[in-house]
């Protein structure tokens, strides 16, 4: 019964990508996550390729729930696809002509808030010189406070500069600039931010695009960048794990990689059973914390405590106070929060902000460069998504989209010489 129900999850999974992939839609990232965070390492539980941490029936009823979760997605995905309308608005992005009049002017946009974004966490940090940027540590990113905050929020909104710029072909001089300003910053998440999210945030929209866009001989490319995003992601897990800089420059380098490559996010699923195992029978859980901060979001009083901690706190037994998160997969997150309800209630969600998100990019020009900004942070989102950090991808793409809209109707009515 749990091969079944594992090839039956692996079956609904690929159908979702093939439906999401026909639309040229940003959201087939998140389906793509689940094949890594999720299918693989149920099919490698069913198949006994790996050990069993968990009891059986476990494994079948965590499995049964992901499949249900997805069906509901799905269902939800093609009802608002529909009553929305936005059925061919990725395909347009995809097969635009785009003015590069227009490009020049709001990619300057992009650059600056990138170059903001940069100062913002120089500031936030206090990176004053090479011995204190050497010495940064995860920590102090997670604990920095409003200005990494308001730094990382910048890093959203400009996602899709690196593919804004990949189609843009006007001017020579800019475009070259602009790939030295992504590869700074992305050697900047790398050895000093030192998380993830930074380094995929920029390179998953353009793997996206062409995976959408390149034919024959020219797949190539979204395959050379999948293992680019997979060893960078590697990467800056390793030098994550280092104390600081330093730590990793006088460590065993590939010792360090080889760690850091052992389970990777496939781990991310084990919170998933651990609750199912356990009938969520933990403090703060079945309280659907995580929708009620979404309600709420722009009201911090009357916010529930964020879910992730108080899932950590389950997992590893750690204080919620200690703010110290979780991800146990979409899947996770939503039983956590509402048990077998989650599926119904999180996977709606889910589709209905997806797609409500589809309707806002209608309302940029057509040859506007912020609806490549709107396909890039979904993108991003997706992946925030599959690991069950559904708040964090809330507020990572409304906020942003918010901003986007903003800067297009200033470019609208601010000329640039």
């Amino acid at each position: 019964m749990l091969l079944f129900s594992s090839i039956l999850l692996c079956i609904i999974t690929l159908y979702g990508i093939k439906v999401e992939y026909d639309r040229k839609s940003p959201f087939v990232i998140f389906f793509f996550a689940l094949i890594l965070m999720s299918v693989l390492p149920t099919l490698s539980i069913a198949l006994n390729f790996s050990e069993s941490f968990f009891k059986y029936e476990t494994y079948l009823e965590a499995t049964l729930f992901s499949c249900l979760f997805l069906l509901v997605l799905i269902f939800v995905r093609f009802i608002t696809v529909k009553i929305f309308k936005v059925e061919k608005i990725w395909k347009n992005i995809i097969s635009i002509n785009i003015d590069t009049k227009i490009i020049t002017r709001e990619l300057f946009i992009l650059f600056f808030i990138l170059s903001l974004a940069f100062i913002l966490f120089l500031k936030g940090l206090n990176i004053n010189s090479i011995s204190s940027l050497m010495a940064v540590n995860w920590w102090d990113v997670v604990n920095g406070g409003f200005l990494i905050i308001l730094a990382t929020y910048l890093c959203y909104i400009s996602s899709s500069i690196l593919l804004s710029n990949y189609l843009y072909n006007e001017n020579k001089k800019i475009k070259i600039a602009i790939y030295i300003q992504v590869l700074l910053f992305l050697i900047f998440s790398i050895f000093v931010l030192k998380t993830r999210s930074y380094i995929l945030m920029f390179i998953t929209p353009l793997f996206c695009y062409f995976l959408y866009t390149k034919k024959g001989v020219e797949v190539i490319k979204p395959i050379i960048f999948l293992f680019l995003m997979f060893f960078v992601f590697i990467l800056a897990r390793a030098v994550r794990h280092s104390s600081d800089l330093n730590d990793f420059l006088e460590s065993d380098f590939l010792e360090g990689f080889e760690a850091a490559s052992d389970g990777a996010e496939n781990t991310l699923i084990n919170g998933f059973y651990y609750f199912v195992q356990n009938n969520n029978n933990f403090s703060g859980f079945e309280n659907n914390n995580t929708i009620k901060r979404i309600i709420f979001f722009a009201f911090p009083g009357i916010k529930p405590e964020e879910f992730s901690y108080i899932m950590h706190s389950a997992y590893y037994g750690s204080n919620p106070s200690d703010r110290l998160s979780i991800h146990p997969t979409v899947f996770g997150d939503a039983y956590g929060n509402a048990w077998w309800f989650g599926a119904f209630i999180y996977s709606s969600f889910l589709g209905l902000y997806i797609g409500l998100l589809e309707l806002l990019n209608k309302f940029f020009d057509k040859d506007s460069i912020f609806r490549i900004c709107v396909f890039s942070i979904i993108c991003t989102v997706s992946l925030i998504f599959a690991r069950g950090a559904i708040y964090n991808g809330f507020m990572y793409s409304l906020i942003p989209i918010i901003v986007c809209f903003v800067c297009f109707f200033g470019t609208k009515y601010i000329k640039f010489k």
